[in-house]
C-alpha cells in the first residue's frame, strides 16, 4: 500500500484535486483523528497549527481496517509532532492597533494606525514602520481586510519575476496565477489549466521562501504526484530546496 509521508501542514504544498469529502472522527490513545474520505491516490497525514489537531485524509478504496493499521503505526510520530506545538509560543490574535510587529517579507514591522479621511491605504517607511491609513472609527475587519489587501498586492507585484525565472529555468509555461488565503497549503497547482494558487500569508516571509513554493508548484506541471521524479525534479532545478523547506517551517510566526 502507498501513502504519503506524514507532513506538518506548515509546509502544506500540494496540487489541486477537485473532492468529494466525506468526514468523521475516531479516538486514537486519548487523541482525536479527523478522517476525511477524498478522490485523492494516497493516505495523507498532517499535524496542524496551532494545537495539533491531527487530520487523515484517506483515499475511498481503502478499508478502514488498513486505515486504524497505519494511524497505530504513525502513533509514536504523531506524538513527538503533538508535543512539540504545546512548547511553541503561540501569537496572540492581531488586532490592528498602532504597536503591534507585523512580519512583512522576512522582517519585523511596527504598525502605526492613522485616522484619515482620505484614501485608506498602507505605507511601508525604511524604518521598519508599517503605517495603515484608515478612515475614524474603522472596525478590525475593515483593517484587516486592508492588510491583507496589501499583502495580495505586494505578492502579485514579486511573482510575475519568478514566475518568468523559473518558466526558462524548468521549460514550462504558467497560464495564471493568482493569491489567496489558504489554511493548509503555501501553494497549489492546477495541472489542466497550468494555474497556480499562492498562500498569501506567504507575504511574512523572505522572498526566497516564496520563490521556492513558486518553483516547487511548477514542477508540477512537470510531475502531477509527490514521488520519486517529483523529487528527483526538485534536485535537478533547485538544489537547496530542502534547506528552504526547512528554512519556511521555522522562519516565522505561527499562523
Amino acid at each position: 500500500m502507498a501513502y504519503e509521508t506524514p507532513t506538518e501542514s506548515k509546509n502544506p504544498v500540494d496540487f489541486e484535486v477537485q473532492m468529494d469529502i466525506k468526514k468523521n472522527v475516531v479516538l486514537r490513545e486519548g487523541i482525536e483523528i479527523e478522517i476525511s474520505r477524498k478522490k485523492m491516490k494516497n493516505l495523507r497525514l498532517t499535524i496542524n497549527p496551532p494545537e495539533g489537531k491531527v487530520k487523515l485524509s484517506v483515499p475511498h478504496k481503502i478499508s478502514s481496517k488498513i486505515v486504524d493499521e497505519f494511524i497505530l503505526s504513525k502513533m509514536d510520530w504523531i506524538k513527538k509532532k503533538r508535543s512539540q506545538y504545546e512548547n511553541r509560543v503561540v501569537q496572540k490574535p492581531r488586532e490592528y492597533i498602532t504597536g503591534e510587529v507585523h512580519p512583512f517579507l522576512g522582517a519585523d514591522y511596527q504598525l502605526s494606525v492613522v485616522e484619515t479621511n482620505e484614501k485608506q491605504r498602507v505605507e511601508i517607511g525604511n524604518n521598519r514602520f508599517i503605517t495603515m491609513f484608515v478612515k475614524p472609527g474603522s472596525t478590525f475587519d475593515k483593517r484587516q481586510k486592508l492588510m491583507m489587501e496589501f499583502q495580495r498586492t505586494t505578492l502579485k507585484t514579486i511573482l510575475p519575476a519568478l514566475i518568468d525565472k523559473w518558466e526558462t529555468q524548468i521549460g514550462v509555461k504558467v497560464s495564471e496565477f493568482n493569491v489567496k488565503k489558504m489554511k493548509t497549503k503555501w501553494g497549489t497547482c492546477n495541472i489542466t489549466n497550468k494555474r497556480i494558487w499562492i498562500n498569501l500569508e506567504l507575504a511574512r516571509y523572505p522572498v526566497d521562501c516564496l520563490e521556492y513554493i513558486v518553483a516547487h508548484e511548477m514542477i508540477h506541471l512537470l510531475e502531477r504526484y509527490h514521488n520519486k521524479r517529483f523529487y528527483k525534479l526538485m534536485d535537478d532545478f533547485y538544489p537547496g530546496w530542502k534547506d528552504m523547506k526547512k528554512k519556511l517551517k521555522t522562519f516565522g510566526v505561527s499562523t
